[in-house]
């Protein structure tokens, strides 16, 4: 083994055995100057960082101040960031994740304005950082402000490329009755097929009769060899739609029955399609490893 890989694995192992809050955030402080000394990559920062904020979540439970320190100044600048390598893009999750179940271990006088604070760097991030990142972190956390409501939808209908990002972010929020025309309207103005997994997740959630054009349209998207896996991927995606769509009218047999007449002759047209088995496919945009490696 070499000496560089002895004191990655040293470095894991003192985060793991940490007993204390304040041991575990020395140890995270002196990544930076191992960086700064070019013994670590970035990359091996990013994992060993992770290791030792999920073994100081537990350290901290009882340890507030300790643990925003460590949320604020460690966790929350990882959580706002979009990687470019799928690999980096799986531990980005990860931390937005931990971010999320971390403030929700505390009690309600101290997870209220830790989530606040929080979702405050959030808001500035979706004008000036990474919006893409920042539109995860929000939709992960999944507590909606009228002012963190607000960016969203100004994100989402200003037409850039974080735009689908936001309208997926909007939804996982919970989309109150009356903003429920404004997020069709959105998809219908963004809508390009094949949808991007932000848009499937938009349909996925909604999935009523105003959903049905776009999904119907996933459908009739023409099919290229060369994505064979992507194809059968859309197709699962729009028959796991078209059944949420039956079963929110399971009352009306007429649309029952052309829903059903739809997919039989799907099957007809197309019966390769039909060889396995389809499973629900389900995207949340606090999963989007594989959209965040083409930020």
């Amino acid at each position: 083994m070499s000496q560089h890989d002895q004191l990655v694995n040293k470095i894991r192992r003192e985060l793991r055995t940490s007993d204390s809050p304040s041991g575990a955030l020395t140890i995270l402080e002196r990544l930076g100057e191992e960086v700064s000394k070019g013994a670590l990559t970035g990359s091996e920062v990013q994992h060993l960082t992770l290791t030792g904020l999920e073994v100081l979540k537990d350290l901290a439970k009882h340890d507030f101040e300790t643990a925003r320190s460590a949320i604020m100044n460690y966790l929350l600048p990882y959580a706002l960031t979009c990687a470019k390598e799928k690999e980096s893009a799986v531990a980005s999750k990860r931390f937005r994740d931990l971010l999320s179940n971390w403030i929700e271990q505390y009690s309600e006088n101290e997870k209220n304005p830790l989530r606040a604070e929080v979702l405050d760097v959030a808001c500035d991030a979706l004008k000036t950082g990474d919006a893409k990142a920042a539109c995860w972190t929000i939709a992960s956390i999944g507590y909606r402000s009228d002012a963190l409501w607000a960016q969203l939808w100004s994100v989402a209908e200003r037409g850039h490329e974080t735009a689908t990002t936001a309208l997926s972010a909007i939804v996982a929020l919970g989309v109150p009755r009356v903003d429920r025309n404004r997020v069709i309207s959105s998809l219908r103005t963004l809508m390009k097929y094949p949808p991007p997994s932000s848009l499937v997740y938009v349909m996925q959630e909604l999935a009523d009769r105003q959903t049905l054009e776009f999904v119907l349209a996933m459908l009739d998207t023409p099919k290229r060899d060369d994505t064979r896996d992507d194809s059968l991927m859309q197709t699962a995606s729009a028959f796991s739609i078209l059944g949420r769509i039956a079963d929110e009218a399971w009352d009306d047999h007429e649309f029952q029955d052309h829903l059903w007449s739809r997919i039989a002759a799907q099957r007809d047209e197309s019966p390769d399609e039909f060889s396995r088995p389809f499973v629900s496919v389900q995207p949340t945009p606090s999963s989007q490893a594989h959209e965040c490696v083409s930020c």
